[in-house]
């Protein structure tokens, strides 16, 4: 790692996606987006915020819930982490 560190010096290494269709890059934002509606769990257990952050992390779970629903594009997964969490 201390050779890569070396060679690259203060280079910045900057890279983005391509994708072939807006539907396909579509799909990787929706995967991506239902990755972290599933991470949430673990994170409220970690972090334990209080009564009226949660009232506020629901807000926000239901909200980008509703706009995929919208598009009729929500995963219909029973453990996507859309229900309220206590």
């Amino acid at each position: 790692m201390a050779g890569l560190a070396r060679l690259l010096k203060s280079a910045t290494i900057a890279y983005g996606l391509q994708f072939e269709t807006q539907a396909a890059e579509y799909a990787y934002e929706l995967e991506r987006n239902t990755s972290y509606v599933e991470l949430m769990p673990l994170a409220i257990s970690e972090l334990r915020p209080a009564p009226d952050a949660m009232v506020q992390i629901n807000q926000y779970l239901a909200q980008n819930q509703m706009r995929f629903k919208r598009r009729g594009s929500w995963p219909n997964s029973a453990n996507s982490g859309t229900q309220s969490m206590p």
